[in-house]
């Protein structure tokens, strides 16, 4: 028997595809949010209402209900109010958050990648093919990254670890199913 008889150990060239980017192109991969993680926004949004309204109550308790009313008392309740305001902002900041990153999708398939980065309401859906990326750039702002993809007809996609719990594992898929060295700005 001769080496030509034996058949190709090579995945690729039994299906036909030749690279390994190609290989990796043929399996769509739909990256959606972990569902836990998103729960945990809202569960993190529900608490600090609570929390705000125990801080509410404790300010009527200092004001009315104490029976001695001193500078000190108005402190402590003034205190306790501005606590409250600020578990009220940060409920609502969760709870957006939390609705936002429900519904980001991010799917790369033979044909390209399909940013769905929108809300239910209002959806913002870029779709890049392969061979028109030109760009992927990581870059720090503040606590978090920053990540641009960008095609060659001036299509572009942005969004950060804020957006996605896994944001730097997607840009690496990203990056390895189109053949381009992400860029560290």
């Amino acid at each position: 028997m001769s080496a030509s008889e034996f058949p190709s150990t090579d995945q690729g060239a039994i299906v036909g595809i030749n690279s390994a980017i190609e290989t990796s192109r043929a399996h769509t991969v739909v990256l959606d949010n972990s569902r836990v993680g998103v729960a945990l926004y809202f569960l993190i949004s529900a608490g600090s209402l609570f929390i705000a309204g125990c801080m509410a109550l404790m300010v009527v308790y200092l004001l009315f209900l104490s029976g001695r009313l001193s500078f000190m008392s108005v402190l402590a309740a003034a205190q306790w109010g501005f606590g409250a305001f600020c578990f009220v902002l940060m409920a609502g900041y969760m709870g957006r958050m939390g609705r936002r990153m429900a519904w980001y999708r991010i799917t790369l398939d033979e044909r390209g990648v399909d940013f769905k980065l929108g809300t239910r309401k209002k959806p913002e859906e870029v779709f890049m093919p392969w061979d028109n990326l030109i760009l992927i750039e990581q870059r720090r702002v503040g606590n978090s990254w920053q990540f641009l993809v960008k095609g060659r007809d001036g299509s572009s996609a942005q969004f950060s670890n804020y957006s996605f719990f896994r944001a730097k594992k997607i840009v690496r898929m990203i990056s390895e199913r189109a053949g381009i060295a992400v860029k560290v700005t």
